[in-house]
């Protein structure tokens, strides 16, 4: 059986070569394909009136209409890379040639969240929703670069749980007009006026599920391989038990040259995605991840900050004196 992660889904070539004699336990090559091309994800979320950012390609930055152009520039530019995770590649687009791979979208400004789902041949099982957390000083983010997420969504009252079935219901219509299969996750921006955009669909297991433990009573690798031979799961959004506490994951991102001490009681400390103990870092390179847990979300993201800060103060090169 072959399950592949965060990355892999940029590489569909190497997914086809990967899964040959092998169960493909989540989204086909050919789906990876349609997925990943920004072309056909904005073509579909126009079909279907899913909102979605103005975006130029190479070869349409002369079109007009919400979809290709006349963009009044008030919110500003973004380039991105169409091959890319983490917020990587994401800069203010100050003009000039788009090359091939590249796009132009309008700045959007708001509240990054995200929905995460088992997508399978009736409809999606979704895990929960989360907020993203990117650029966030506290763990090293700047810029664009993806920090983390936190759960349960804060938005509160009607209006959340209004966000939260939109959220749904577009994760369906994704999920039927391009086959997705398993794990998947798509990444929303709230508008201060309440809209919802969609930015883009990680065909395959993202970090925020870390957040949501079990769905309906079951372990959700066992309903992604359950989705992914055809099998059909329950519908709908059920938020996950023991949510009367707000949970966070975040990524420690090194902040200047660095290596890791002796790792070995990282694990035991709450730590994952654990450096070998020598590793090296240079600037803006992940070095572990940290999590918290708070009632209130405020409190969360301070020991999340706490927890970033106790890693810094282990690497080498940050204590006082260091190399």
């Amino acid at each position: 059986m072959l399950v592949y992660g965060g990355g892999v889904d940029n590489r569909p070539d190497l997914v086809r070569v990967l899964a040959r004699g092998r169960l493909l336990a989540g989204n086909a090559p050919s789906v990876l394909e349609e997925v990943r091309n920004i072309k056909r994800l904005r073509a579909v979320c126009r079909e279907e009136s899913i909102p979605f950012p103005a975006t130029w390609l190479p070869g349409d930055e002369g079109g007009t209409g919400p979809y290709g152009g006349g963009h009044d520039g008030a919110g500003g530019l973004l380039k991105k890379r169409s091959l890319s995770a983490a917020g990587a590649g994401v800069s203010i687009y100050e003009g000039g040639e788009i090359s091939p791979g590249e796009y132009v979208q309008e700045f959007l400004a708001g509240t990054p969240f995200s929905i995460s789902f088992i997508a399978h041949k009736k409809g999606v099982c979704v895990m929960g929703v989360s907020e993203q957390i990117t650029g966030w000083p506290p763990l090293g983010g700047s810029g664009f670069s993806w920090n983390g997420n936190i759960a349960p969504f804060a938005a509160a009252g009607g209006e959340g749980s209004r966000l939260v079935e939109t959220a749904v219901g577009y994760a369906r219509v994704l999920s039927r007009r391009f086959g997705l299969v398993g794990f998947n996750g798509v990444d929303m921006m709230l508008e201060p006026g309440g809209t919802l955009k969609v930015l883009e669909i990680n065909p395959r297991y993202s970090g925020s599920m870390e957040l949501f433990g079990k769905c309906r009573g079951e372990e959700p690798f066992l309903l992604h391989v359950a989705a992914a031979m055809g099998e059909t799961l329950p519908d709908g959004f059920a938020e996950p038990p023991g949510f009367d506490r707000y949970r966070a994951r975040g990524i420690v991102y090194a902040q200047r040259h660095c290596a890791a001490p002796d790792t070995v009681s990282w694990l035991s400390r709450g730590r994952r995605d654990i450096p070998w103990t020598g590793d090296v870092f240079c600037p803006g390179e992940p070095v572990c991840t940290v999590y918290a847990s708070d009632t209130e979300r405020s409190a969360c993201l301070e020991t999340l900050a706490a927890e970033g800060q106790k890693v810094y103060s282990d690497l080498v090169g940050f204590q006082e004196g260091g190399t």
